[in-house]
């Protein structure tokens, strides 16, 4: 699969000169999939419509020829003005063109409904590696600072990960996935096949708030998902960070660059961020999406103790649309902090007098055995 086409692409469609056919798209292409992808649409006109499609394409020389069809509508209670017809097919012609380090899909359109037009969209693959904020070298300092900080703004989220080179990528896009329709209709409805039987309840897939907690279970037990773990405490996200990297054994505080000796917490202020309801229309929004929910915990006991939040997102590089964003509003919306891993076993041990360890994080025989043998082994 040519790695210039796989993977996400964001823009706008039009049909000039009057522009009576315009919106924003997606264009989702899977590494895993060498001709078929998906096509999101939001047209602006005559009214807000939202629809998907199959996506079929042949890529060679940079030069994209593709048909999409078969088109599945968000809101299909929608009533169109007489005359207005929903096209069935849409075929493509583009070219993948590098600008600036980016990648850009340009091209025009024309459908079975006798409208035609342009498109450009761009890819969503600019994973920067974001300089933190504040660095420290002592433990006693991110105390003092962060919780002076979490008690001025309740907002505050927090995720923690074990390595300052991580991003903020939800376990779906890391494995080079991008279709939400297929996670949606084959992979989520799979997992539900194969646990129901071990489930002391029956979850409705169609059912907003039981889809997002079966989601929220399936990502605490290790399957993909487009979600991302957050936390309201500072001290739980500095945790993760910490255990994290203990638990995995390429890491250790010797014999490294210096950049890689930083576990790495980021800090979320959702004061200044919308929210709407979660449901599958949500997840298949043809326009970048990141959105933060407070989920019931269904099965799932480790919610409260983590105080988690969680967040859903349909693009890769979560930084960049932040900063993006941060760049439009003028607000800071994302704080990033580096801590020094030397500090970890002094971290640790205080978050254990805290009640912040294995035992209270993930309750139950793992999470005790494994907090008594880091205390005594």
């Amino acid at each position: 699969m040519p790695n210039k086409v796989n993977g996400l692409w964001w823009g706008r469609f039009a049909s000039p000169p009057d522009n009576a056919n315009n919106g924003v798209t997606a264009l989702a292409i899977d590494r895993d999939n060498s001709s078929v992808g998906r096509l999101f649409l939001a047209e602006g006109s005559p009214e807000a419509r939202y629809a998907y499609y199959g996506f079929r394409f042949n890529f060679e020389d940079d030069r994209l020829d593709a048909q999409a069809n078969n088109p599945i509508e968000l809101y299909p209670e929608i009533q169109y003005p007489t005359g207005y017809s929903v096209p069935n097919i849409i075929n493509f012609e583009g070219n993948i063109r590098e600008e600036n380090s980016q990648l850009y899909l340009d091209g025009t359109w024309r459908s079975d409904v006798d409208t035609n037009g342009t498109f450009s969209l761009r890819k969503d693959f600019n994973f920067k590696n974001y300089e933190p904020d504040s660095k420290y070298e002592n433990w006693s300092e991110y105390k003092s600072e962060i919780l002076s900080s979490k008690l001025e703004n309740s907002a505050l989220v927090f995720r923690g990960v074990a390595d300052n080179k991580y991003k903020l990528n939800t376990t779906f896009h890391r494995t080079g996935r991008n279709d939400l329709v297929r996670f949606l209709d084959e992979d989520l409805r799979r997992l539900h096949r194969y646990l129901s039987p071990q489930l002391p309840r029956t979850y409705d897939l169609d059912n907003a708030t039981q889809l997002s907690s079966f989601l929220s279970l399936a990502q605490h037990h290790g399957h993909p998902t487009p979600l991302l773990d957050w936390t309201e405490s500072p001290f739980i996200a500095a945790f993760f960070s910490f255990w994290s990297r203990k638990q995995n054994p390429k890491y250790t505080v010797t014999d490294r660059p210096s950049r890689d000796n930083y576990v790495r917490i980021f800090e979320f202020n959702r004061s200044n961020w919308s929210r709407i309801d979660f449901n599958s229309t949500v997840i298949l929004h043809p326009e970048q999406q990141l959105w933060f929910y407070e989920l019931p915990g269904f099965d799932n006991p480790r919610l409260l103790p983590q105080q988690s939040v969680v967040s859903f997102a349909n693009i890769h590089d979560i930084e960049f649309e932040i900063k993006y964003i941060e760049q439009k509003s003028g607000n800071k919306i994302l704080k990033i902090y580096d801590l020094n891993a030397n500090m970890c076993d002094e971290a640790l041990r205080e978050l254990d007098l805290m009640g912040i360890n294995e035992a209270t994080m993930f309750p139950g025989i793992d999470g005790t055995c494994k907090n008594l043998a880091r205390k005594y082994f």
